[in-house]
């Protein structure tokens, strides 16, 4: 303000190049954002391109110019006043890029606000009049509005970076947003206009407006610091809150400093705006009390911004996450049931038995246990506590009720950044953490990602602490960008870790692998135990992706305890290739092998997926006659999961007393093609380097 009023030297000269200023301080912000993102940030390599941040950079630097150019022909607590009334572009913005919908008090509250904004317009001061280079008000509150609009689009392609790239640091879009703004304005500054040279002249002939200009780059350069933290962490809409929050105090500001003096009218007007810009704050609040721990609501959700049924488990005031697909939301995204229809017209699935949904849904039919098996798999539905035994309901209750409310957010595993699906039982104060920085090769967790980079310069691991029992082949020579079969890229390498040689590891893959699966209870006492972690290798070493374990001696005969793959490689194959490795082992060592039960809801669809195209193989492969017996002895599964298998594929009957496969190579093959498309990772059995544990001395 102080530029675009104040006279220079003894001719009064008028500062006249206020567009540059906006090009002069997006160079300065690069710089100082370029500094602190190599002293801080140095290594950290999942960020999005540069290219990501050209788009919103371009109305980022046509915005503020013409918010400048407004500050020519109305006073600076007229602009400020009329930025407050920013919700009105971003709600546009949001209607017509995203198909969002607002409530009536939203609306009334932007009627308000314009409303204000016309009233504070409607008649100016004489001094402040006499201040302005040109009493051009209507043209100054245009530019106010075009900046507002331009703003609105920043913003929302602000939050589509963040959404897409989730690795992206507040500190990497200052950046490179300002590094895209500067290169924008270099043609305009010194190539269509001489607005550049000018403005050194200027700074240069009178230094007064050099300090003036100085101190707007470094304040510019401190507080974007702040901004951009806030957008990153909060997004977009609580950082208009915030600014538009502090602009009554910027006016108080502008009013005892720069003298501007401001009507009756105006003030009321600044009352207006205030107010219509807290009601929303009130109504919140207010929504918060009538909705308890228990209540059935719709509340949209995240993922796809649908309402679904919900229920709240827990209340908290601040940012927070629930379980897997539950979320922590702010009052004004949840409505009554009613609103979305009663609630016997919502979907179920999520919260009823899949007895009470079969009987819904077939009315008086009779269910077999078949027809309710085959329902329960197609829809993903898990029996309801009252249908576990008596002794299980107690323990699942207990369960259900301590790992409600998840302790951790996300964590960062290497390059990649993921939001967590359950509790797990870190350890104080690390179980409270929004993030957990993860060693990717000691499974060691930290707070802070500084104290993580200071413990990966130290460890000289790079892989798990364990055998290297399987490396997948490489391309040949003649073809080496060949992928297929069992040649993976990046190259695989499978560990086996021993619970009891290495515990500490051990315990920590158990409570990494707790984020992420909901039944798993052993995280300590991991003694029993062998660990098969498979990694993908490169120059840096071997990075995990996922694991399954196994019992040293099983009583049940069980060939795996538990199994994951991390959400980031999920997709990848990587989960059918470890179930087909347990099965390797088995066929090692002479025996047939099962899952430990109960299975998860993923573990499962990958179990029948797995076991669907391992007995298909077998029986496409084998031309003669061939019993479930065969099959077993084949692929090394359970005699009952083979027969559950082709119950599913509607391959075997009961005749007489037994069950007999009926099926023909037509069939199979039509079968075959429902899962050509399936992504696979063959095992190359010559390069599986291992013997059964207890078959030498050294193995226990």
């Amino acid at each position: 303000e102080t530029l675009s009023t104040k006279r220079f030297g003894p001719e009064l000269k008028r500062f006249t190049h206020l567009p540059a200023l906006n090009g002069v301080q997006s160079w300065a912000c690069f710089v100082w954002a370029y500094v602190l993102l190599k002293i801080f940030e140095k290594g950290h390599s999942k960020m999005p391109p540069i290219t990501a941040y050209w788009k919103p950079a371009v109305s980022n630097s046509i915005g503020p110019a013409c918010g400048m150019q407004a500050l020519k022909y109305i006073s600076y607590p007229a602009q400020v006043l009329a930025k407050s009334s920013k919700m009105i572009p971003v709600m546009l913005v949001g209607t017509v890029l995203h198909g969002k919908s607002y409530s009536v008090v939203e609306y009334t509250c932007c009627s308000l606000i314009s409303a204000g904004i016309s009233l504070f317009a409607l008649r100016s001061s004489t001094k402040v009049t006499s201040k302005l280079a040109h009493p051009n008000a209507p043209l100054g509150y245009f530019l106010c509005f075009v900046n507002l609009t331009l703003d609105g689009y920043t913003n929302a392609a602000q939050d589509e970076i963040h959404r897409k790239h989730e690795g992206g640091s507040a500190l990497h879009m200052m950046c490179w947003m300002n590094f895209w703004c500067g290169l924008f304005y270099v043609p305009f500054l010194f190539g269509l206009t001489n607005t550049g040279r000018e403005l050194l002249a200027f700074c240069i002939q009178y230094p007064e407006a050099g300090r003036d200009v100085l101190l707007f780059c470094l304040c510019g350069a401190v507080g974007q610091l702040f901004i951009f933290h806030t957008i990153r962490r909060f997004g977009s809409l609580i950082n208009t809150l915030i600014t538009t929050t502090r602009k009554f105090f910027n006016i108080l500001l502008s009013v005892l400093w720069s003298g501007n003096p401001l009507l009756g009218q105006q003030w009321v007007a600044v009352a207006m705006s205030r107010h219509a810009r807290s009601e929303p704050a009130v109504l919140d609040a207010r929504r918060e009390e009538g909705y308890g721990i228990g209540t059935r609501v719709s509340c949209e959700a995240t993922v796809d911004g649908v309402h679904h049924p919900a229920e709240i488990v827990e209340r908290k005031l601040d940012k927070a996450v629930d379980k897997r697909l539950d979320e922590w939301v702010p009052a004004s995204r949840i409505s009554g049931l009613h609103s979305v229809g009663s609630g016997e017209g919502l979907s179920r699935a999520s919260t009823a038995p899949a007895s009470d949904l079969l009987a819904g849904l077939t009315g008086d039919q009779k269910m077999t246990r078949r027809l309710k098996r085959q329902f329960a798999e197609m829809h993903h539905v898990g029996p309801g506590v009252e249908e576990l035994p008596p002794l299980d309901q107690h323990a699942e209750k207990e369960h259900q009720e301590k790992t409600k409310v998840k302790n951790v957010q996300s964590i960062e595993l290497g390059r990649y950044q993921m939001d967590t699906w359950y509790y797990s039982p870190y350890p104080e104060p690390h179980a409270s953490c929004e993030r957990l920085y993860i060693c990717e090769y000691t499974l060691k967790y930290f707070r802070k990602r500084r104290t993580l980079l200071r413990h990966l310069a130290k460890t000289p691991l790079r892989a798990p602490p364990g055998d290297e029992i399987y490396r997948s082949p490489p391309p040949p020579a003649s073809d080496p960008g060949r992928v297929g079969g069992a040649i993976a890229s990046p190259p695989l390498s499978m560990y086996e870790v021993d619970g009891k040689k290495a515990k500490v590891y051990c315990q920590n893959l158990c409570l990494l692998s707790k984020l992420f699966l909901d039944h798993k209870t052993l995280y300590y006492d991991v003694d029993p135990f062998l660990f098969y972690v498979l990694c993908e290798r490169d120059a840096h070493g071997s990075h995990v992706v996922g694991y399954f374990s196994k019992e040293k001696d099983s009583a049940e005969g069980n060939n795996l305890a538990c199994i994951l793959t991390l959400p980031a490689h999920q997709r990848k194959g990587y989960g059918r290739f470890l179930i087909a490795f347990s099965y390797e082992l088995s066929k090692k060592e002479g025996r047939l092998g099962s899952p430990e039960r109960p299975l998860s809801d993923l573990g499962a669809v990958s179990y029948r997926s797995y076991w669907m195209r391992a007995i298909l193989e077998a029986l496409r492969d084998h031309r003669s006659a061939m019993s479930i017996k065969d099959i077993s002895e084949a692929t090394a599964i359970r005699t009952d999961d083979v027969v559950k298998t082709l119950e599913s594929l509607s391959l075997i009957k009961y005749w007489k007393g037994d069950h007999i496969i009926s099926v023909t190579q037509k069939i199979i093959e039509e079968h075959m093609r429902s899962i050509a498309n399936q992504k696979t990772i063959d095992i190359d059995v010559s390069r599986l380097h291992w013997t059964p544990y207890g078959k030498l001395d050294g193995r226990r």
